[in-house]
């Protein structure tokens, strides 16, 4: 491994951090981007560990590979069902094999754990994934999120719990290592990056960017580029028999441009402190200073409480606006708490006069857990939302979920960028008259078509997706449904036909969301996708000696600060940590004052380092009667009850009914012989009277005794819940040593 990667810093927890730093390269052509990213890992403790890192991908991307690189062999993950898939993994780690589990979490976060990294071992995580792009005008943004901030709630609200909760420490960081080719962009004058120091170099088919100083993870890649020919067009590509067929369309500006009644909610909780605040204010006085005297607007500011700064709508006078610039220029990131949903249900019950349609416009980091909760609220509101997401690492999702919903859009703003431009076109897209997608005509009726956008706006690309028997070789004719015109696009023919299957894949991600849960799993499974019903798994397995023999160490891999949160430096510094000091002991008196802010709040607050039990989940967190060592002597389970207490699980579970939860359900359901009731009853009596315990240690059994058979479809478990049945598993295998006599094939009940 490159000396530069190795990990020489621990968390102040003290546990040692196994993520030494993080490598990528990309190619963009036109408007379709993948990337590579490798994740070097290095585990300096004395034991076996187990990996748990959750990161951010872009909302839109689509993973198309996940590998383990260990001691020189390459090992690439199949997609599975979850359920099917977690339980390959944990499998392996009964078998004393190394095992890599990528978790899709919903809203552009991913999990991925590896297991069983032996002590010196290296280790490569590396994934690819794809993207396409949107343009406005001739401007093409490239957001590649590496960092995950501090988010306001609770993580269960976005499907975390335990190592997988993303923590956030003062004293790790992460080198980073970007490289990008450009197909057929040629003029460097044409781009720039507000996020990075970026370095250009020409090709023969066009250039390469990569970042000109060392990078850390505690910033989102910003890449901006004037490419006047990434714009409209068709891209066709096989996909097995038949085709697939990408359309994208830039909106021309048409109808007058409208009054506007526009509400204003900006975020002032604690996680915009510094460099997102000055950005924010600077933005919405942009704003106001682009009203006219024909407009109404409110201003209403939120964090842990929701202030309206007007008394309802005002006229967008001079008498209206003065006063509520200055206020704007001296408003501070100073409401603790996000508390998200409840501003824009505050700021959605202010008054409209009655037959007019009011937009909301929400400046925000975004930096809440409750992603879901805010789209739901945002998607009964009546408005359409504008959102202006702002800082070094905003949560994408929120932004363009919101928006998405209402039929509204999302502008972004990368710490030390100018806000003018992102303004710019958010007014372009307010005054505009609402248009939506109408009839699209095909060369040939499709089989399939991806779901339209909820609006277009003037100068915006809108990706247009269908499959197809025969392949589609003529123009395509879009039309667009305005108030009072429609207007009809056409599109050229594809020239030729796309090789490779990331075109095929990218479509089929979108039509998952329309399908059946069944239908959708099924789908994700052909295509080798990861999504909200299949993971992605692989197994490297060792040999005799080299098995490990212990549960390993799960360690949870803290994120560093992003640049600016709270306060805390300005994002100008690069890494953020260089501006304070490695003891463990010290704190920015920011986050101290943030701390103080949200100590009476109900709801877990910002989460600055992963809590207790993340840093390292050791056998100290398992019940205390797991710890035992394994006992002197086992008893021997015939395989004739093996399989009767199998097949009565199954006839159960075939008639809708549960898993047993306790050891009495089990034995009703088969008569268990007494010296095998007692060894269960003793074991798990320790256990009796913690809640699930019993029911966690009887579906143990039932995994470890169906573990080379899978007749039984087990319920995904949370994160500690798992590890904690992985546990139990290995008490059973001293209880039942069944590894010699366990079939090769399925048993029959």
């Amino acid at each position: 491994m490159n000396a530069a990667l190795q990990p020489c810093l621990r968390t102040q927890s003290g546990a040692r951090v196994p993520l030494a730093g993080i490598s990528a390269t990309g190619r963009l052509d036109g408007l379709l981007f993948e990337l590579t990213v490798e994740q070097h890992y290095r585990n300096t403790s004395g034991s076996a560990v187990e990996t748990v890192y959750t990161f951010p991908l872009p909302l839109n991307a689509v993973l198309l590979a996940f590998e383990l690189e260990l001691n020189g062999t390459r090992h690439v993950a199949t997609a599975f069902g979850r359920q099917q898939a977690e339980r390959r993994y944990e499998t392996a780690i009964d078998d004393g094999d190394s095992a890599a589990l990528l978790v899709h979490n919903g809203n552009g976060l991913y999990t991925a754990t590896v297991a069983n990294l032996k002590p010196g071992e290296d280790a490569v995580i590396r994934y690819r994934y794809a993207e396409l792009l949107h343009a406005h005008r001739n401007q093409v943004r490239l957001n590649l999120p590496t960092v995950i901030a501090p988010r306001y709630g609770n993580p269960a609200d976005a499907g975390l719990e335990g190592p997988a909760i993303p923590g956030a420490e003062l004293l790790v960081e992460y080198p980073f290592s970007l490289r990008i080719e450009l197909a057929g962009f040629t003029d460097a004058a044409r781009l720039s990056s507000p996020s990075h120091e970026v370095t250009t170099t020409a090709t023969a088919g066009g250039m390469t960017v990569e970042i000109g100083r060392r990078g850390f993870l505690d910033r989102d890649f910003v890449l901006l580029l004037d490419h006047p020919a990434a714009l409209a067009g068709t891209l066709v590509a096989a996909d097995g028999e038949g085709f697939v067929a990408v359309a994208s369309a830039v909106l021309p500006a048409g109808e007058a441009e409208r009054p506007l009644i526009a509400k204003f909610l900006l975020d002032c909780s604690g996680s915009m402190g510094g460099d997102s605040i000055e950005a924010a204010r600077r933005a919405l006085v942009q704003i106001l200073g682009n009203l006219v005297e024909t407009d109404r607007f409110s201003l209403t500011r939120f964090g842990s409480q929701v202030q309206h700064i007007t008394a309802g709508l005002e006229p967008a006078d001079a008498h209206s606006i003065k006063p509520v610039m200055q206020l704007v220029q001296r408003m501070e990131a100073d409401m603790g708490g996000t508390n998200m949903a409840e501003a824009i249900q505050a700021t959605i019950g202010i008054r409209v006069p009655q037959g007019s349609q009011a937009d909301l416009v929400l400046i925000t980091d975004g930096e809440v857990y409750s992603v879901d909760k805010v789209v739901e609220t945002a998607g009964r509101s009546g408005h359409r939302l504008f959102v202006v997401a702002i800082g070094a690492a905003p949560n994408e999702a929120l932004a363009r979920k919101v928006s998405e919903r209402t039929g509204g859009a999302c502008d972004f703003v990368a710490a030390g960028e100018r806000v003018e431009p992102a303004i710019l076109r958010m007014f372009g897209r307010l005054r505009a008259a609402p248009r939506t997608v109408g009839e699209i005509q095909w060369s040939a009726t499709p089989d399939w078509t991806a779901p339209l956008p909820a609006a277009v706006f003037p100068n915006d690309t809108m990706h247009l997706m269908a499959g197809f028997r025969t392949r589609p070789d003529a123009p395509v004719a879009v039309t667009i449904n305005g108030a009072s015109e429609r207007i009809t696009l056409m599109l050229p023919a594809a020239a030729h036909l796309v090789a490779g299957d990331v075109l095929p894949r990218l479509a089929a991600a979108q039509r998952l969301a329309t399908l059946p849960e069944d239908a959708a799993r099924d789908l994700a499974i052909q295509y080798q996708l990861v999504s909200r019903h299949t993971s992605l798994v692989l197994v490297a397995k060792r040999s005799g000696d080299d098995k490990v023999k212990e549960l390993p160490r799960t360690i949870a891999v803290p994120h560093m600060l992003a640049a600016g949160w709270g306060g805390s430096a300005r994002a100008d510094f690069a890494p953020m940590l260089a501006a304070v000091s490695r003891s463990a002991s010290m704190e920015l008196p920011a986050m101290r004052a943030d701390r103080a802010a949200y100590a009476d709040l109900e709801r877990p607050a910002y989460a600055f380092r992963a809590p207790p039990s993340i840093p390292a989940v050791e056998l100290q967190d398992i019940p205390a009667f797991l710890q035992r060592k394994p006992v002197d002597s086992s008893l021997e389970m015939p395989e004739e009850l093996r399989i009767a207490i199998l097949a009565a699980v199954v006839q159960r579970l075939a008639q809708r009914q549960p898993l047993p939860m306790t050891i009495d359900e089990l034995n009703s359901l088969c008569q268990l012989p007494d010296r095998i009731r007692l060894a269960l009853d003793c074991a798990c009596a320790s256990a009796r009277g913690s809640e699930g315990t019993e029911a966690e240690f009887v579906r143990a059994l039932l995994e470890y005794l169906d573990r080379k058979d899978g007749l039984i479809t087990f319920p995904s478990t949370g994160f500690m819940e798992g590890r904690r049945i992985r546990a139990l598993r290995r008490r059973m295998t001293a209880l039942f040593p069944l590894d010699n006599r366990l079939s090769s094939q399925p048993a029959t009940p």
